[in-house]
């Protein structure tokens, strides 16, 4: 019955309504990043600290961070954004911490058959999941037991509203009077809430950070292996929406998920598209893990992962962040004592291609302080953009690599009369957001050309389902009188230079006159 009163005392506080996100406001791809989840908060690593305009640190596993040090870095002159981390998709139990029993109806699983919940009754709380995929007989399997991590040991967990307020009321050193189960995580109330000025080396006490960094939200990940539950897709979309909406004045930083923006993405066992419930509207930035060199110690090239997040997830985490509610991109990747040429090819593909805000760790768990793309950005020549962007095809899938779409694929007669749709894929480029120019004739050689500079795309909805066939983006001309017309579309950078490609794909189209 408490619980009940405090989740509506939450709602009465914390009003529930769309938040219009975005973007993370005055961030580029020349923006200084770091992820630390270290514990050495002296203060010359806090005064290097310093020198970053976006910081991830780990409020709940960094013993020695305290608001007094969260605060500090905030008001440093080149600091932008101090996020806290928080993991929504995994429990991790402190030492002594077992299991949170809550109603007890736990682990569930849903049917692959019935597609029905199914309660296991276990005495654990029904956020706690047991379907673990067996790849020895390609099925899913259930054992009564919650499903753990078999690297850090986390339980795998399903985002229902049970577990979105363990995530809010969680406090180190426990929330006498409310939640007592997981003394050693601190939750969104205490790493957002407001700094007691007063009490700024009480680790209890709020944190006040600029927002939330969202690990593990790949357990809902529409694949098959540990860790993935497909079905879970709707809760986890619900859960990234809650906090956009709670705490509406707080930065949302997502890591990984990046199959809520694969077009043509479904698993068949649950008939689960995951971009039906995108997480993109709800996010104001997103971390590609990994994007070229993983945490494996086994690999010492490039990641055998590579040419499938270049060539199919890049072009559309990409598409899907240049929307007008689109978001920042971030990747991080890890050194792993590989060669060092690798590390320059990072940064060329990552940063100055790609635009995106970039870090390279030295060690698997993060904690140390690296320098290597932080001295490079210092290089101005490194970061002039003097180059158009790049054409990209957003159409393929696993482990394909296809050629570019450059430029206008299509035109097609809209219903209404005088209208038609244009039809074109992606771009990508250093300086973002890229923007579009979509140029009209009814000469072919252009001498009577009108521009319609840096339109008001949409995404073209047929691309989600299949994106082999169809690109990822439109713009509607209207009121055009009858007769023969000819299109092209550009792609322009958001450099000072404003470099435009000059592609001349053209495409005619003849507008009837009914």
């Amino acid at each position: 019955m408490r619980r009940i009163l405090i989740i509506v005392l939450l709602l009465f506080y914390y009003p529930l309504h769309a938040q219009t996100r975005g973007p993370l406001p005055d961030v580029t791809s020349s923006s200084k990043f770091l992820v630390y989840y270290g514990n050495d908060f002296s203060q010359a690593n806090i005064d290097y600290m310093k020198g970053f305009e976006v910081l991830v640190l780990h409020p709940s596993s960094s013993s020695n961070l305290t608001p007094g040090i969260v605060q500090e870095l905030q008001d440093a002159v080149e600091t932008k954004y101090v996020l806290g981390y928080i993991s929504i998709g995994e429990d991790f139990p402190g030492t002594g911490e077992a299991a949170i029993t809550h109603d007890g109806t736990g682990p569930i699983y849903q049917d692959e058959v019935s597609q029905q919940i199914v309660f296991g009754n276990a005495g654990i709380a029904s956020f706690y999941v047991d379907a673990e995929f067996n790849s020895e007989i390609g099925q899913y399997e259930h054992d009564g037991v919650a499903d753990t991590n078999g690297t850090f040991f986390g339980y795998f967990i399903n985002p229902n509203s049970d577990w979105r307020w363990v995530l809010d009321v969680s406090r180190i050193g426990g929330n006498e009077g409310v939640f007592t189960e997981r003394k050693f995580r601190a939750g969104f109330q205490q790493i957002g809430g407001q700094r007691n000025e007063n009490n700024l080396n009480d680790r209890t006490a709020n944190f006040g950070f600029d927002g939330y960094f969202l690990d593990t939200i790949d357990t809902a990940g529409p694949y098959s292996g540990e860790g993935s539950y497909p079905w879970l897709a709707p809760a986890m979309q619900e859960t990234v929406k809650w906090i956009s909406d709670v705490y509406p004045d707080k930065i949302v930083f997502a890591n990984r998920g990046s199959f809520f923006f694969q077009a043509g993405l479904i698993n068949t066992t649950y008939n689960i598209k995951p971009t039906d419930y995108s997480i993109r509207p709800y996010i104001d930035a997103f971390l590609f893990e990994s994007y070229m060199l993983d945490s494996a110690e086994s690999h010492l090239g490039i990641s055998p992962f590579y040419s499938d997040n270049h060539n199919n997830l890049m072009p559309k985490i990409v598409t899907e962040a240049n929307r007008e509610d689109g978001f920042t991109v971030f990747n991080l990747d890890y050194k792993m004592n590989r060669d060092e040429n690798l590390y320059d090819e990072v940064f060329n593909v990552a940063v100055t291609e790609n635009g995106w805000v970039s870090y390279l760790t030295s060690a698997r768990a993060i904690d140390t302080i690296d320098t290597t793309i932080a001295d490079k950005l210092l290089d101005a020549t490194l970061l002039q953009d003097n180059a158009a962007p790049q054409w990209m095809n957003t159409g393929a899938l696993f482990e394909q690599t296809l050629l570019a779409r450059v430029g206008i694929t299509s035109v097609e007669k809209s219903f209404v009369q005088g209208d038609i749709d244009v039809f074109w894929d992606s771009a990508r480029d250093q300086s973002w957001p890229v923007k579009y120019n979509v140029y009209l004739a009814q000469q072919a050689d252009f001498s009577d050309e009108v521009i319609y500079q840096n339109v008001d795309f949409t995404a073209n909805a047929n691309w989600y389902d299949d994106p082999t066939t169809n690109v990822a983006n439109q713009f509607t001309i209207t009121g055009l009188l009858p007769g023969q017309y000819y299109v092209r579309v550009t792609a322009v950078d958001s450099s000072i230079a404003a470099n435009e490609d000059s592609n001349t794909e053209t495409v005619s189209i003849v507008v009837p006159d009914n």
